[in-house]
């Protein structure tokens, strides 16, 4: 195992308002898959998800209880979920792996969107199936999906991914846009008081660090299958973490607790 330096820390601190647009805006991540995977998955009856981890909402998830309990889903700002509008409500289409999320696509609803209420609605029951999502990044449109599972009168979120062109189609599970076999789930990360630890590399990738506000905090590339970042100079707090495959333009994003 190697482990990086922060001896450039103060440096890339400095260059901020330069670099840290990657994480906030997808003018700087175009041709690419941005994949978040939310590890351990989430079970909680509110959840705010923020497709390209700008500190912006994008859609909300939450269980209301008047009458009876329903798990709903509400697109934020304009932003809009893939279904279609029954008698009384709009409602997201249940997606297979693969299924197309696109412009080509009328069907996108922006309020009132329905899941379940434990006793009827297309979501319910259902398991590691996915909403297709468009939603805007300044004036651009893009297109993305989240995963997740719906029993009952809860919901659990796994993980979510968007097409950094804005515009351009994606499909439901999708996470890398090459033909080259990069299996982002693959990779094992532990973070642990000092350390976050990468295991089953595929092969070496850049990786940067980021506060939850956007700061690069550190960067480097691993150069073995299994890595250690050292972060004992690190604050307390949220992290995000991104790995870099180049040679694909594939990305995986990951939050983590220092």
């Amino acid at each position: 195992m190697k482990t990086p330096t922060s001896s450039n820390l103060p440096k890339r601190i400095v260059q901020y308002s330069a670099m840290a647009m990657t994480l906030m805006s997808s003018t700087n991540v175009l041709g690419q898959i941005v994949y978040t995977d939310i590890d351990p998955d989430i079970t909680t009856p509110n959840y705010n998800l923020d497709l390209n981890n700008d500190s912006t909402d994008d859609f909300q998830f939450d269980i209301s209880d008047s009458l009876e309990t329903w798990v709903n889903i509400q697109p934020q700002n304009s932003n809009a979920v893939l279904g279609g509008y029954g008698p009384w409500y709009g409602s997201p289409n249940v997606l297979n792996n693969g299924q197309v999320i696109s412009s080509g696509q009328s069907a996108w609803i922006t309020a009132g969107i329905f899941m379940c209420n434990g006793s009827w609605g297309y979501w319910c029951g259902k398991t590691d199936k996915y909403v297709g999502l468009r939603f805007k990044i300044g004036l651009n449109t893009h297109y993305g999906w989240v995963r997740l599972d719906v029993n009952m009168n809860t919901f659990t979120i796994k993980d979510y991914a968007y097409n950094g062109t804005p515009n351009e189609p994606i499909n439901a599970g999708q996470t890398t846009l090459n033909v080259k076999d990069f299996d982002l789930k693959g990779i094992k990360l532990v973070s642990l008081t000092n350390q976050i630890q990468l295991y089953n590399l595929p092969e070496p990738l850049d990786y940067r660090v980021f506060s939850i506000t956007g700061q690069i905090i550190l960067e480097g590339k691993t150069e073995e299958n299994t890595f250690i970042i050292n972060t004992n100079t690190f604050a307390k707090g949220v992290y995000i973490i991104e790995l870099l495959d180049k040679q694909s333009n594939s990305t995986l994003k990951k939050k983590i607790v220092i």
